[in-house]
């Protein structure tokens, strides 16, 4: 990001907090399509702004592409959250919970704080399905960004598309760039995990919800299902491991697609022995 920044012109280059600049912001993307990358030092936009501003700007024959990628900083709700039920609240004690309750749209996070990666991603998942509710259309998909692979996130980056693939191509580019984060992070020092240690794992998790998906519905396109293919797995198995899933049960003739080539658009239906599993 610093290596970005640094060819940005000083001209174009903004000071304070986002909702100032938001005006020219939308100005600037008019007509033409926008993602707009949220990475705040606390909390961002509310619900309400990214779904009615941002994700719905342009409606009718106006409407253009947009999507909005969040640092979803769990740290910050930790921190903030935990200003409910202090020994000893400060005077901003309520402004700082309703400024959550703003950023969160609503109060229903406060009996899911807690201090634990649980709680994190339930709060997370919690946001985005907000999101979807005030712009029907679009999917809030909400990924872990561990700082170990085998660790917990360290927060979460949640992808707000209302393309049927968005997702699909999100998972498997941020299962690429988790490796590299993982790798320069960790550099030489020895680890008890590689970053595909869980691929096996992940395969035959991917493996199961697409065998379920085909029972379900008969056939599935795999790049407008990611949510319900990946599953539990979702943000640290991508493509490679969809493909390996998707061989596996072909050989095992589960599902009627072999798995070679490109699996985005890919249609998969029941093999000749689903009948009889």
């Amino acid at each position: 990001a610093a290596e970005l920044v640094r060819h940005v012109p000083r001209e174009r280059v903004r000071t304070g907090r986002v909702q100032e600049h938001l005006d020219e912001i939308l100005e600037h993307a008019e007509g033409v399509p926008l993602l707009l990358f949220l990475d705040p030092y606390g909390m961002t936009l509310d619900a309400r702004t990214i779904a009615e501003r941002l994700l719905r700007r342009g409606r009718g024959p106006a409407r253009v592409p947009t999507e909005v990628l969040v640092n979803f900083a769990t740290h910050t709700v930790r921190r903030e959250g935990g200003h409910m039920n202090s020994e000893s609240p400060t005077p901003a004690a309520p402004s700082i919970i309703e400024g959550m309750n703003q950023f969160l749209d609503g109060t229903w996070w406060q009996g899911l704080w807690g201090k634990s990666p649980e709680a994190d991603r339930a709060i997370a998942e919690g946001w985005g399905e907000r999101i979807e509710g005030r712009a029907p259309g679009f999917k809030a998909f909400s990924m872990g960004v561990p700082r170990r692979w085998e660790g917990d996130p360290l927060y979460y980056l949640t992808l707000v598309t209302e393309h049927p693939q968005g997702g699909w191509f999100f998972a498997d580019s941020l299962r690429g760039s988790v490796k590299d984060f993982y790798r320069f992070d960790v550099g030489d020092r020895p680890q008890l995990f590689d970053p595909d240690y869980r691929g096996a794992e992940a395969v035959e998790v991917i493996a199961a919800n697409l065998r379920r998906l085909v029972d379900e519905r008969g056939t599935v396109r795999l790049g407008h299902v990611t949510r319900e293919l990946y599953g539990e797995v979702l943000g640290f198995a991508g493509a490679k491991e969809v493909k390996k899933a998707v061989k596996l049960l072909h050989h095992r003739r589960l599902v009627d697609h072999d798995g070679v080539g490109e699996l985005h658009d890919a249609v998969v239906g029941p093999g000749d022995s689903m009948s009889l599993i």
